[in-house]
């Protein structure tokens, strides 16, 4: 049976409509099979987008790991010792991913298996649009391996909403400074409970750097949790407004807030005072 693309171009109109209600999304899947080939890609888009700190929402998180394990190279499976992984699914599902949370991989299984996930998709996925990461002592190596697959400086470019999340120790800016350069919203959580003064005052030079690059910036968030009661006074701080007053996006206004030992900025596009 040949089925009308203007069908199917009212049905990925009306399925758009339906992004956040993934209950919905899943009943379409078993219509048809063109509403099902319709629907696929659309609840494949953002799987990592749930809430982790609901339970519910976690273990719904969780069926998709043994999915994405099926992607992988014949390879690495014999490498990981799979078993009981299916090998064959309806769709490659990686390719529809847009959305992709490391941190929460992270969190959802262990260390090798995140390794080959974030590389698999980062290898069969069409586009990315967000990215989420967070650096741990094993990031460095994690990140740099990712960075330099054939499709991730293509990727990166694509880029317009980058979460990052942070200890201070290590800033993965100065490599993504070569490849992010379209981001439209950056939120970045830092958190420091050392008192490696130096560590710090190298992230944030990093930061700005890599805030100086950017082209289309429109929004910017740091949330900053810290035991450092120097750090809202440190010098670099003039260096971020002044390098945020450099950009071309045209800000509005700066609203920012200081806690104790939270401190949040708020950069809002199209907020006039």
């Amino acid at each position: 049976m040949i089925v009308n693309p203007f069908l199917n171009e009212l049905l990925q109109i009306i399925f758009n409509n339906l992004d956040d209600d993934i209950g919905s999304l899943f009943s379409l899947l078993f219509v048809n099979k063109n509403w099902c080939e319709n629907a696929v890609p659309i609840l494949w888009r953002r799987p990592f987008s749930h809430n982790r700190h609901n339970l519910e929402e976690t273990m719904k998180i969780k069926k998709i790991i043994p999915i994405l394990l099926s992607q992988i190279s014949l390879q690495e499976r014999i490498d990981l010792d799979l078993k009981d992984i299916p090998t064959k699914t309806m769709f490659d599902y990686v390719l529809f991913i847009k959305q992709f949370d490391i941190s929460l991989l992270y969190w959802l299984v262990c260390k090798k298996y995140t390794m080959a996930i974030s590389k698999t998709i980062f290898m069969k996925t069409k586009r990315l649009d967000e990215l989420t990461f967070l650096y741990e002592e094993y990031g460095d190596n994690h990140y740099e391996s990712i960075f330099t697959l054939p499709k991730s400086q293509m990727l990166l470019n694509h880029i317009t909403k980058l979460k990052f999340n942070s200890t201070g120790n290590y800033s993965l800016f100065p490599n993504l400074s070569i490849y992010v350069k379209n981001i439209k919203y950056l939120s970045i959580n830092f958190y420091c409970n050392s008192n490696n003064h130096k560590n710090v005052v190298k992230f944030f030079e990093d930061l700005i750097e890599f805030i100086s690059v950017q082209n289309n910036l429109e929004y910017f968030i740091i949330n900053i949790k810290s035991n450092l009661s120097s750090i809202r006074h440190m010098e670099k701080w003039r260096g971020l407004f002044f390098k945020l007053s450099e950009s071309h996006s045209p800000y509005k206004k700066i609203r920012y807030v200081f806690y104790k030992v939270f401190i949040r900025f708020f950069f809002l596009r199209n907020n006039v005072s």
